[in-house]
């Protein structure tokens, strides 16, 4: 799983995210939220709606 630390630094930045799945998908990260409480995970949002969550990502590859 990646760490909350390369998630923090994909913020405002053009990434490509690597899933747990397989797929590889190039976003531009909009926002970091840390997660509030311990049953809450990490997350990134992108293009205005999608999210994702720190335990679909298997690593995080900034490209700017």
């Amino acid at each position: 799983m990646v760490s909350t630390e390369q998630m923090r630094k994909s913020h405002k930045k053009n990434i490509r995210v690597f899933f747990k799945n397989g797929e590889v998908e190039d976003i531009y990260c909009e926002e970091y939220v840390q997660a509030e409480d311990e049953w809450d995970e990490p997350m990134l949002f992108y293009g205005g709606n999608g999210a994702i969550l720190q335990s679909q990502i298997e690593k995080i590859e900034i490209l700017d």
